[in-house]
């Protein structure tokens, strides 16, 4: 079976993009593995890929929406079908690309989109935890993730060291992800995730409390050579992502029977979203803060200003609208 010839399967192709994307950090490569498991679970996967028309890759997409698969997930298995097939075209393997579509053709996004906590949401959640019996543990916590808009990732791989009280900075260049099993240290997400974000006051002083805190704890896990996490748990072990999310959840759970600012949702990811409205609100131009959100595109940035902006002529509106502008 010929590559160069258009006969070899999807599956052959598939292997020779993975083995080419050198760029992808371990974590982004466990997660294009656990998209490609469920594309290898489909007939395309055998058909030569000369034989694949658009009508099949549409058709395949649309029976994972029927197999209710979340918008995301079925974005993502396209993206790497183009990659694949862009790859196929330009090796000239292949006369025309099967993916030379937008998602948007055949499927609507209907997925909620991430929602920033208002500055009253905010204040009421500090407010709870600061006095919460539970909650009170992860009151630090939750201060530093919404005053810097680390990913939950970057936060759990925080060593004592990274925390630079001298120059004011955190330096943030690695991960904690569990890959295969195994909770391991790698790369930031890209390149532009390595950055060095400067502390507000708030920020310094959970960051002060939480290093006296650490330093009490003798245990020190150590993982791939890294050492003394910032936060930890009784054993010494850095949390992982998961184990953010289920304590999270259970201080949220005790949130919402007892507020009167009720919130949707808050997770990590609301937290940092939060982070990046509120440096919006603020006036920071958008390079600034693709650099503090370490996003390695500016698009990412844009679609957080364009919702930001939106919400704010809204506002603006309502304000015309009962005669309480300037």
């Amino acid at each position: 079976v010929s590559y160069q010839d258009g006969c070899a399967p999807l599956r052959e192709l598939l292997d020779r993009l993975f083995w080419l994307k050198r760029n992808w950090t371990d974590s982004t490569r466990k997660t294009m593995e656990q998209y490609r498991v469920t594309i290898s679970k489909s007939h395309l996967h055998e058909t030569p890929i000369n034989r694949i028309k658009v009508s099949d890759i549409k058709a395949y997409l649309i029976g994972l929406h029927d197999d209710n698969y979340a918008h995301g997930t079925i974005a993502a298995i396209f993206s790497i079908l183009k990659m694949a097939f862009r790859l196929a075209v330009d090796d000239n393997a292949i006369m025309r690309d099967p993916c030379n579509f937008p998602l948007s053709d055949i499927l609507r996004n209907e997925t909620p989109p991430v929602r920033a906590l208002s500055v009253e949401q905010e204040q009421a959640l500090l407010a709870f935890l600061r006095e919460d019996t539970v909650g009170s543990r992860y009151y630090d916590m939750v201060v530093v993730l919404l005053g810097t808009g680390l990913r939950i990732s970057e936060f759990a791989a925080l060593t004592i060291k990274d925390v630079d009280f001298k120059h004011n900075l955190i330096h943030v260049n690695k991960q904690l992800v569990r890959l295969k099993g195994k909770v391991t240290i790698s790369r930031t997400k890209s390149r532009r995730s390595n950055r060095d974000i400067p502390m507000t006051t708030a920020v310094r002083e959970s960051l002060e409390r939480m290093v006296t805190e650490r330093k009490q704890n003798p245990k020190n896990h150590i993982i791939d050579g890294v050492g003394n996490f910032l936060t930890v748990t009784a054993s010494g072990k850095p949390r992982t992502h998961s184990q953010y999310a289920d304590l999270m959840h259970t201080f949220m759970a005790r949130y919402q029977s007892q507020a009167t600012v009720p919130i949707e949702r808050c997770t990590p990811h609301v937290l940092r979203h939060t982070y990046c409205t509120r440096c919006i609100a603020a006036g920071m131009d958008v390079k600034s803060v693709q650099y503090l959100m370490g996003h390695a595109n500016a698009t990412t940035t844009l679609n957080i200003y364009a919702d930001t902006v939106f919400d704010r002529v809204v506002e603006n509106m309502a304000l015309l609208d009962r005669g309480e502008t300037t």
